[in-house]
């Protein structure tokens, strides 16, 4: 049975510091997303299932105009990471108006609709954090504080305040695009670039896609909840060629919420469909949380 994890009161500098690496593999595993309530959050479906939009029996005009924005939302689809496996060390820059990490290293480990496995490092390259997370469980292996924690995934979205599942998540690390639903409100083509906006469940979309490409250069997410006030500014920066594959190598995002945070990932050493193994073994000296 998975166990509630205390709720930590206010420590020492080097606590608070060892703390505040444990956020920073939060916001590593989810960024590109924003706030939410301290309600459960439905989960929204994966986004492999992107759907075609329908082509209405309409005038000609409208019937190509259709049929171009359903061949668009195809392209998209079929432009998306299809993988086995992938990892990738990332260099992040996070900063918010009270603090700021210049210095933190994480090691990324995926088995696709499985295992999400990340070894955070700090300064001089000492594991701080390791985090397993499969569809329904998140564990944290504190290596500092010699602690194991096993939560279920509504604790990740209660921590972090956003509103992902596991798929998106993966999403989010691969470099597909998110909440992206096929409820198309506006879409236009100029200067090489593809404006559309959708609108789901949890946002509305505004992205930008490469025409060439097929593959989302930016997205504006909006709360729809208009009180919660809470927005995003999401860059896929630095494509490149990974074996056949184009891979944004650096993302940008802005989260707005009641306070402004900003994060900046360089993905290297990237690297797709090769076996790989997921350690997570729990010291016998280590705490139960």
């Amino acid at each position: 049975m998975l166990r509630n994890v205390q709720k930590e009161a206010s420590g020492t500098p080097e606590k608070n510091k060892r703390m505040k690496y444990v956020i920073v593999g939060f916001f590593i595993l989810s960024a590109l997303s924003c706030g939410t309530s301290r309600k459960a959050i439905k989960p929204v479906a994966p986004s492999d299932s992107l759907q075609t939009i329908p082509v209405p029996s309409v005038d000609s005009a409208a019937l190509d105009s259709a049929r171009t924005v359903a061949t668009v939302f195809s392209g998209i689809r079929d432009k998306r990471h299809y993988f086995k496996t992938f990892s990738a060390r990332v260099k992040l820059t996070y900063t918010t108006p009270d603090k700021s990490l210049n210095d933190v290293t994480a090691f990324l480990r995926m088995q696709k609709d499985s295992v999400i496995w990340v070894s955070l490092n700090a300064a001089l390259g000492i594991e701080a954090l390791r985090l397993l997370i499969t569809p329904d469980t998140v564990k944290l292996l504190d290596k500092l504080n010699k602690t194991i924690q096993y939560r279920d995934f509504l604790f990740l979205q209660e921590t972090t305040r956003l509103p992902v599942d596991f798929f998106i998540l993966q999403d989010l690390l691969i470099g597909n695009p998110v909440f992206l639903d096929s409820n198309l409100q506006t879409y236009s083509n100029r200067d090489g670039k593809i404006l559309m906006q959708t609108l789901g469940a949890i946002f509305r979309n505004n992205s930008i896609f490469d025409q060439n490409r097929l593959q989302v250069d930016q997205s504006h997410l909006e709360d729809r909840d208009t009180a919660a006030r809470r927005s995003a500014q999401l860059e896929y920066l630095e494509y490149n060629d990974i074996n056949g594959r184009s891979f944004s190598g650096k993302r940008k995002l802005i989260v707005m919420d009641k306070k402004q945070m900003a994060i900046e990932l360089e993905f290297r050493q990237a690297v797709f469909d090769v076996p790989l193994s997921f350690p997570f073994a729990v010291p016998g000296n280590y705490k139960l949380k």
